[in-house]
């Protein structure tokens, strides 16, 4: 089973999935979640999924909160997320300070952020 915290940093909401998961599993954990208009990173850096529904799950946060991405600390994990779709859906980073940092960056006039949704978002 998934252990899911949710922080906010730089007013962006944070969600951080951890443990292995099934599709169930995840989308249990995160239904609650959707509820949020602004930016939200979804990190699995710490996550073994068992199960391909994670794309489903991300396209279900980015109708509802607008400007998602998805960090992946692996290698091997953000390929298979890429595999999955996630990749046509949002931006994918290794960390959460690298998505952080590229919303800042998009903040100051220094490229486009993470989606073109973003500032729908806002």
């Amino acid at each position: 089973m998934s252990v899911v915290r949710v922080e906010h940093a730089d007013g962006v909401r944070v969600i951080h999935v951890e443990g292995c998961a099934t599709d169930d599993d995840l989308r249990e954990a995160l239904s609650s979640l959707r509820d949020h208009a602004g930016p939200t990173v979804l990190d699995l850096a710490e996550l073994t999924l068992v199960g391909p529904g994670v794309a489903e799950l991300v396209a279900g946060l980015v109708d509802t909160c607008g400007a998602v991405c998805v960090t992946a600390r692996r290698h091997t994990a953000r390929v298979i997320l890429q595999r999955s779709g996630i990749g046509d859906l949002c931006v994918m980073f290794a960390s959460v300070g690298d998505a952080l940092q590229a919303l800042r960056l998009a903040e100051a006039g220094y490229g486009a952020g993470w989606s073109g949704r973003l500032e729908a978002a806002r």
